[in-house]
Order: C-alpha cells, then structure tokens, then sequence
C-alpha cells in the first residue's frame, strides 16, 4: 500500500473517532432516508453501544449489525429523537 492511502486511512479513522465520541449528533432524521447513507454509523449508534456493550459493534457501518441482528432495535429512535435514555 501506498503510505498515503494508509495515511488517509488514519486521518478518516481518528476523525470518526472523535466523532463517535463528541456526545454531538452530526448528522440530521433525514439521513435514515437515504439509501446509501442510512447505513453509516453515527454518534447515537456509538452511544447506545457504551450503554449496552452487547449491541452496535460497527466501526463505521451498521450494515454487520443488521446482519449479525446485534443493532440495537431502539437506535433509529433514538436517532430521530436525538435521545438516548440512560445516558
């Protein structure tokens, strides 16, 4: 690989980090109705997995946790109402 690519990689892995981690929602309800995007991992999905360590396993895709059925079922709620209960 290219060390670009590997740094790329790096930069777009701490930025999602932080991201995940800011306790802020970046994104917008609308994104849930975007085809492609509604399957990236936000900070909601991310909190909810610090609140039940059984659930939302993703790095930056829900898409195995739908698969594997180990999706919190209450994250699109939570998304949409910017809410996480317990937290």
């Amino acid at each position: 690989l290219d060390y670009r690519a590997l740094m790329f990689m790096q930069v777009m892995g701490t930025l999602n980090n932080i991201m995940s981690h800011s306790g802020y929602e970046f994104f917008g309800p609308g994104l849930l109705r975007i085809p492609g995007l509604k399957f990236i991992n936000t900070s909601t999905f991310h909190a909810l997995h610090h609140r039940n360590f059984k659930v939302n396993y993703g790095l930056s895709t829900r898409v195995w946790d739908r698969f594997f059925k180990t999706e919190d079922k209450g994250y699109e709620m939570a998304f949409r109402n910017k809410k996480i209960d317990g937290t």
